[in-house]
């Protein structure tokens, strides 16, 4: 199954939901569903505790996705980077909640390494892809051109061989 927001209806639904990406919550990632913030004016808000369920499982995708990205995003990356950098700017309750997980910001800490692979000027394993590359094609610009100065010497023997045999024909 894959994540639906709108199948939480509830505080315990949100905690105990199964299809969040990479399967149920730890215990501290529950917590975040019991912040006050989630009931303005002391009322339990639903779309907040869905955004807010959202929200977690994008952080949770991003987590993963950010360990296969190299250099630039995928699609898929980057539709989680602007969706988590639009509550974010927003500073929305959802991005407030989540992003107070542990005390450690993981919702910043993400968009910094998905920013970090989004504006890299270059990728250490592709640079030395690179220079591998440009090795060869420098061993074989050397072996041409060795077998073109073969071919050149041959075809002045063979032109210096003729002109020998031609000048002992004349004598």
């Amino acid at each position: 199954m894959t994540f639906n927001k709108n199948d939480i209806n509830t505080i315990d639904e949100a905690k105990g939901y199964s299809n969040y990406y990479g399967g149920v919550l730890k215990p501290e990632e529950k917590s975040i569903f019991d912040s006050n913030l989630l009931k303005p004016n002391g009322t339990l808000d639903k779309t907040l505790f869905q955004d807010t369920a959202q929200l977690l499982n994008n952080w949770r995708e991003s987590r993963e996705k950010i360990k296969k990205e190299k250099m630039g995003l995928s699609s898929e990356s980057h539709n989680l980077l602007a969706s988590i950098l639009k509550e974010q700017k927003a500073e929305s309750i959802p991005y407030q909640v989540v992003n107070s997980l542990n005390d450690n910001k993981p919702v910043d800490k993400v968009v910094n390494q998905f920013e970090d692979i989004l504006f890299a000027e270059s990728d250490p394993e592709f640079d030395q892809k690179i220079e591998e590359a440009a090795l060869k094609i420098n061993d074989l610009k050397e072996k041409g051109e060795a077998i073109d100065n073969e071919i050149k010497q041959t075809v002045l023997e063979t032109k210096v061989n003729a002109a020998a045999a031609a000048l002992k024909k004349r004598s």
